[in-house]
């Protein structure tokens, strides 16, 4: 595993260290996620421009902006809480492939940890295992989300979560290009999860 996959899994068990007694809880989410549609964009123009022949009708699968990931939540006596989550995951298929997969590990606090319903905030580091056709190369960012949770200290609970991603991948550009019509421009950097809104729970 490279440097970025080990500060990840540090920073997470440096914020489990720091809990008092508690528990664990497991579940899933459904995100929303607008940026993945500035990837879809690139992908689509790089088929239409790249040489050494263009694709004017671009076969790519208009990708909902919609990823299920998973998460682990340890909810210490204190009001402290340690995330450590996977996705969403978010996928192109057609002329080209792409897959982005998140990886994340927060440390944060639930302001209302006595009671059912807990507004909570949590921060902490991101990384994306990624692959495609035109990714170059991938950056490790910093996450910080706030949210509401119901039912908090039950057996099951659900919440809702809006969060800011900064890790970004880059991408190759292709497109008009003045010296030679069209070509590889060169490289963006996209925060793809700059925005995300989620529906979770957890057991």
């Amino acid at each position: 595993m490279n440097l970025k996959v080990w500060t990840i899994i540090a920073f997470g068990l440096l914020c489990a260290t720091q809990a008092n007694a508690g528990e664990w809880k497991f579940g899933a989410q459904i995100s929303y996620v607008p940026g993945v549609e500035d990837v879809l964009d690139i992908y689509e123009d790089n088929l239409r421009y790249e040489p050494p022949g263009f694709y004017y009708d671009v076969d790519v699968a208009e990708t909902l902006p919609i990823g299920i990931g998973f998460r682990g939540v340890y909810h210490a006596d204190n009001g402290l809480r340690t995330d450590l989550s996977v996705g969403p995951l978010f996928l192109i298929a057609g002329d080209a492939d792409h897959l982005q997969l998140p990886v994340a590990a927060t440390i944060g606090f639930n302001f209302n940890h006595g009671g059912t319903v807990t507004p909570y905030v949590r921060a902490g580091l991101s990384n994306h295992f990624t692959s495609g056709d035109y990714v170059e190369d991938t950056s490790i960012g910093a996450l910080g989300a706030i949210g509401i949770e119901f039912g908090h200290g039950r057996f099951f609970s659900w919440g809702l979560e809006l969060a800011v991603d900064t890790a970004s991948i880059t991408l190759e550009d292709y497109g008009p290009h003045n010296d030679v019509g069209f070509g590889l421009r060169g490289l963006t950097e996209v925060e793809a999860y700059d925005r995300v809104l989620s529906f979770y729970f957890t057991f």
